[in-house]
């Protein structure tokens, strides 16, 4: 279900309760739905993986399915501005058919996350670090600083993302990595064959299967290079969680880019350092989805 802004018509998704662009108090827009929301609809599940020696900087990166098992709007949000009522902050916490499971109200100190004596704390999730990230307030919105960490930050796309050597994203439940560099492969590593007539590859994207290794190599020669549930140039059809368009790599001015093409579940994108994270954003840490709400005067 969408939202429609009364005054300005702008439409967004339902978890914003204001208009992003005037303000005003959104309403109810319904809408055809397509692919299957994750929040509140199946119970948790979590496929066996392999277990690694425990370290101060957790597992290593963690299944595709342990990444995608929480609940985030249909369409992808517009960027967010500052909301200049907000006094202070909370962090709901999504759990698998059970809603919001937790919130953690955000004091106007740094506060961290982790497994172990963190102010927000999971020592049951072995993804988590044991100092994974620090959060704080600042000029309104909040900032996250990813620590020593293993697996970073997943961080839902509001926007065109700039891709960088050995990015990796996320498409319902299936994890990607992206490579600038093709040369290092050869062209019997890639799905699907290559004629000599075809456009040179530009980048590469690696399928990282659940157990942690490589998968697929996918040679990237048009654009866009759509990922999807039952179009694209990787197809995923049995992936309840992802979108029947979900996610494209296309080229700009300035390099490639990932774009999200709507989805309902949205794309992730493990982001390192400091994130500036406004109401709405939704984030990953671990197995943890947070979603980031503003509690106005």
């Amino acid at each position: 279900m969408k939202k429609r802004c009364p005054r300005c018509n702008t439409v967004t998704d339902e978890a914003f309760s204001f208009c992003a662009s005037c303000g005003s108090k959104l309403e109810e827009l319904d809408e055809k739905e397509e692919g299957e929301t994750i929040l509140d609809q199946v119970a948790w599940e979590v496929p066996d993986k392999i277990v690694l020696p425990e370290d101060t900087k957790g597992t290593p990166l963690a299944t595709p399915a342990d990444f995608a098992k929480e609940g985030v709007p249909s369409s992808a949000p517009k960027p967010r501005q500052p909301l200049r009522s907000a006094i202070r902050f909370r962090l709901a916490k999504l759990a698998r058919g059970e809603g919001i499971k937790a919130y953690y109200e955000i004091p106007d100190r740094p506060i961290s996350i982790g497994r172990v004596k963190a102010d927000i704390c999971f020592p049951e999730d072995e993804t988590v670090s044991v100092r994974h990230a620090v959060l704080k307030i600042s000029q309104n919105h909040l900032v996250l600083e990813e620590a020593s960490t293993l697996n970073g930050v997943f961080v839902r796309l509001k926007q065109d993302y700039q891709i960088k050597e050995g990015d990796i994203f996320l498409c319902g439940d299936q994890i990607f990595r992206v490579s600038l560099k093709p040369s290092r492969f050869h062209p019997a590593d890639f799905v699907g064959y290559l004629a000599p007539s075809e456009p040179k590859v530009v980048a590469t994207v690696t399928h990282i299967l659940a157990d942690g290794r490589d998968g697929n190599v996918y040679a990237v020669q048009r654009f866009p290079f759509l990922i999807g549930r039952e179009e694209g140039n990787i197809l995923c059809p049995n992936d309840r969680f992802m979108s029947r368009k979900h996610a494209f790599i296309d080229l700009s001015d300035k390099g490639l880019v990932l774009r999200d093409a709507g989805s309902r579940n949205g794309t992730f994108v493990c982001m390192r350092g400091r994130i500036e994270l406004y109401e709405g954003d939704y984030f990953m840490v671990g197995r943890q989805i947070m979603r980031v709400e503003a509690l106005e005067l």
